[in-house]
């Protein structure tokens, strides 16, 4: 199967040299046992935080409840890497995840594999016989709680590896099967693998499924949904009969296209003589498509003229609509080198995520390469050019699989580590036991230090509903200026002002700007940072800083609420009463000495704004209302 906020900060830039300098580790977190743990899929979710999928044999230290052998272990975080809860799934024999992903409900689906009958699992094709695993994917609501899980699959070996929510609100996933009994429909070699694609309802019912390939082996690594609502499945193939055309020798690249209804639309083999393999897909902003992968040095076939470095590379490809080639890039050492996982970053470059055996990269390169495997992360541009490449990890076997880029600009990688030295900081048991290891990566880095950046509520007497901002800089003689960016969930920012930077060279330069905000709609919280901008355009951001608006409120009531022309507002002697609009700008200020007022809403239009009231004790008060 495939596998807080800081006060300070600073980051570096080189200009020798044609990339970038990695970001350097902000965070790290081992998760596990003293008994084998090992890592799946990371994913943020609608609150900023993390939701992560592995598996487990321990039962102590960060792990409890394991039902026996391997579990589905499935743990929430927030977005400093602080635990909310963690869960272990499955039953008295082996039961494996592979991916998840958060649904609409704010629940989270699971993909992976099962052999139990007996704790969390029921349906298990082979009753207790337990010769080979089903295919198991399991919904839980927010907490982790079991809302349903099924069992597909037939008499031999059946697994999914990756699964999403489809338009209609079901799921689609796919993986291998070497059954041709049970669910399993149209294998073209019983007991070799096929590619098995599946479409579920919202609840698990089966609407349909769909085996991929030939008569050799066939791999079903990754899947998308398209805009035109088909899918789009990337994998691996060793035919060259059935469904396969094109095979370039060995184990090739494999892209299917099928409509909504499983329906096969056009496949093709990506290759040469040596062995390709796909393991992850996306769609592009550009409604294109990246797939990421390894090549064992091919050049000939769809490789020829491509530079491969030697041992195993990382392939990257770009492809159109109908599966056109755009670009694809090489990216390696003289050893193995593998891509697990990709994303696109939001310049529209991408970040790679995979393992590395190589000490040097991409012609002599150095890599900080500390053992038998590191984790290796590669930054390319949108033509595939390289921007950074970083390796982390100790002595011991450490394997990346799964990326994202953060709000802040970051990247957060997960995967397994073997080491207890280098860059990890912490291990459970054996080395040769696997834990589950985090990594939280700076931002990108732009030509510019930031020694520090805080943001505080003023002091009482200006009144609590504005915000200080103070930063230090230094070396930023690249940049035009500074976007100062507020949000109410620390994920969704809007720009609120700029200051332009004053664009020294080593000099510590000092700013400051106020934020006359508006109480948030939570009441409580807000959340700053900055938007730095060079002179070339780009962008990078600062830390997120978390400012609590508490203010002692008195009693304030106002209805109708929804409104439409007009809005009582109730409150212990109101002074003033002032109504801002969600950019934060002042659309009503009136002064009265009465209990309750009558404000006409009827130049307002449709939309959420803010109501301060202060009192005449001079006690301020604030809510939100909605005008209709």
């Amino acid at each position: 199967m495939n596998r807080f906020i800081s006060i300070f900060f600073c980051i570096f830039f080189s200009l020798k040299g044609l990339s970038q300098i990695a970001p350097a580790i902000q965070w790290q977190k081992t998760l596990g046992g003293t008994n084998a743990d090992n890592a799946g899929c990371i994913k943020q979710t609608k609150d900023g935080g993390y939701i992560l999928a592995g598996n487990t044999k321990s039962n102590d230290s960060d792990v409890n409840g394991n039902h026996g052998d391997w579990d589905m272990w499935i743990v929430k975080m927030n977005n400093v890497g602080g635990v909310q809860w963690k869960k272990c799934y499955g039953g008295s024999n082996t039961d494996e995840s592979t991916y998840i992903e958060q649904t609409t409900d704010g629940g989270y689906i699971i993909a992976g594999a099962t052999n139990s009958n007996n704790g969390d699992v029921s349906g298990y094709y082979n009753g207790n016989t337990a010769s080979y695993l089903d295919a198991w994917i399991l919904k839980i609501d927010s907490l982790g709680t079991v809302q349903w899980q099924k069992c597909y699959g037939g008499s031999n070996f059946d697994a999914v590896y990756e699964i999403h929510q489809t338009f209609d609100g079901g799921y689609i996933a796919v993986g291998e099967t070497d059954s041709d009994d049970g669910i399993v429909v149209g294998q073209h070699a019983v007991t070799i693998a096929d590619v098995w694609v599946l479409k579920i309802d919202s609840i698990g019912n089966l609407q349909w499924q769909k085996c991929l390939g030939g008569t050799n082996q066939d791999y079903g690594q990754s899947i998308i949904q398209t805009i035109d609502s088909g899918y789009l499945i990337a994998g691996e193939t060793y035919s060259t009969d059935g469904d396969v055309v094109g095979n370039h020798g060995d184990f090739d690249g494999w892209v299917v296209k099928l409509n909504s209804k499983g329906k096969l639309i056009w496949n093709k083999c990506y290759g040469g003589s040596g062995g390709e393999y796909i393991y992850s897909i996306i769609q592009n902003k550009d409604k294109s498509f990246t797939f990421c992968g390894s090549t064992a040095g091919s050049n000939n076939g769809d490789l020829t003229g491509i530079t491969t470095y030697g041992g195993g590379d990382d392939w990257v490809m770009k492809i159109d609509s109908i599966g056109k080639i755009i670009w694809q890039k090489c990216y390696g050492g003289s050893k193995s080198d593998y891509a697990y996982s990709l994303e696109q970053t939001s310049d529209g470059g991408f970040i790679i995520i995979g393992t590395t055996e190589s000490d040097s990269v991409m012609g002599n390169k150095p890599n900080n390469f500390h053992g038998l495997n590191d984790y290796w992360m590669v930054r390319i541009d949108s033509i595939g050019n390289l921007v950074w490449q970083t390796s982390i990890g100790g002595i011991h076997d450490d394997d990346g699989f799964s990326i994202l880029q953060t709000s802040d600009g970051g990247y957060l990688v997960f995967g397994d580590a073997g080491s207890s030295d280098g860059d990890v900081l912490k291990h459970y048991g054996q080395f040769a036991l696997l834990d589950c290891w985090l990594v939280k990566l700076m931002p990108d880095i732009l030509p510019l230090s930031i020694l520090s950046f805080k943001a505080s509520p003023t002091p009482p007497k200006e009144g609590l509903i504005s915000v200080m901002l103070n930063w230090v800089t230094t070396d930023e003689v690249n940049v035009s200026h500074f976007n100062l960016q507020r949000s109410v969930n620390s994920k969704d920012f809007n720009t609120i002002g700029n200051v332009e930077a004053i664009g020294t060279d080593n000099k510590h330069e000092i700013y400051s700007y106020i934020d006359q905000a508006p109480p948030p709609p939570n009441g409580r919280i807000s959340y700053y940072r900055l938007e730095i901008v060079d002179r070339d355009g780009k962008k990078t951001y600062s830390e997120i800083r978390e400012v609590e608006l508490s203010i002692k409120n008195y009693v304030l009531r106002i209805s109708p609420n929804p409104a439409r022309d007009y809005v009582r507002i109730e409150t212990n002697k109101i002074k003033e009463i002032t109504i801002l609009n969600s950019s934060g700008q002042t659309v009503v200020k009136q002064e009265v000495n009465l209990p309750i007022t009558k404000v006409s809403l009827q130049k307002l239009a449709k939309g959420i704004y803010y109501v301060k009231t202060v009192n005449v004790d001079g006690m301020l008060s604030s809510s939100t209302l909605l005008k209709e």
